[in-house]
């Protein structure tokens, strides 16, 4: 009996559960969940539609997507954002540039002569914010990026003469370097100059001497 009595306590709750993620959509009052937005940021929503296809069929359909708005309040009562299903199941980002207290609202705009939304018509919607409250207290604030500005700072300033150092040595071994590439190419000219004389000589001396090497029989 026990067993029995805890089985139906675990089935009760199941169905509770279940009815809780989904809720009819009104169409004579806003629908709303309230969301608290610490920081400003991006909300994301997601829905899902069911329940309706055996009373709205091809035009009335799409009709009846754009009739149900999905839209967030302020504190002020001001819609900061409003939209209309895409479809039957899609997800919506919304951006909100203050933090505040909003409320995520859903209402179906029946037309004059348009259907009522039977009972059986339902929606779920699950909210998600980009951020988790629990982490603002170790969130960045504006003294952290000043100090952080400043602890680069000193590292730039304790690294510039290192750098500025380092900078030199590069320009001297480059100066080096140069000066042994123009030394070698001067060497190199003036070798071939000297070979050009050596072979202007020779041909001078020949020429000159060209009877003695004759008479001596050399040539």
């Amino acid at each position: 009996m026990k067993v029995q009595y805890n089985l139906f306590l675990l089935f009760i709750s199941f169905c509770f559960i279940k009815s809780s993620l989904k809720f009819n959509i009104p169409s004579y009052r806003d629908k709303c969940f309230q969301q608290d937005q610490y920081l400003p940021g991006a909300l994301l929503l997601r829905y899902d539609l069911t329940g309706y296809q055996q009373y709205f069929k091809g035009p009335e359909e799409k009709e009846l997507f754009s009739n149900i708005k999905i839209f967030i309040k302020n504190t002020k009562g001001q819609n900061v954002f409003e939209t209309s299903l895409k479809g039957r199941k899609d997800k919506i980002l919304a951006f909100l540039r203050e933090a505040d207290n909003y409320l995520v609202c859903v209402k179906y705009f029946k037309p004059r002569r348009g259907k009522e939304l039977p009972g059986s018509v339902l929606m779920g919607l699950k909210i998600r914010s980009d951020y988790d409250y629990t982490d603002i207290d170790n969130s960045l604030h504006k003294e952290d990026v000043n100090n952080f500005w400043k602890k680069i700072r000193m590292i730039k300033k304790d690294m510039t003469p290192s750098i500025e150092s380092a900078k030199q040595e590069l320009q001297e071994e480059d100066k080096t370097a140069k000066s042994m590439i123009s030394s070698i190419n001067t060497y190199y000219k003036l070798c071939c100059i000297q070979l050009v004389i050596i072979l202007v000589l020779t041909i001078y001396i020949v020429i000159t001497y060209q009877d003695f090497f004759k008479k001596k029989s050399l040539i």
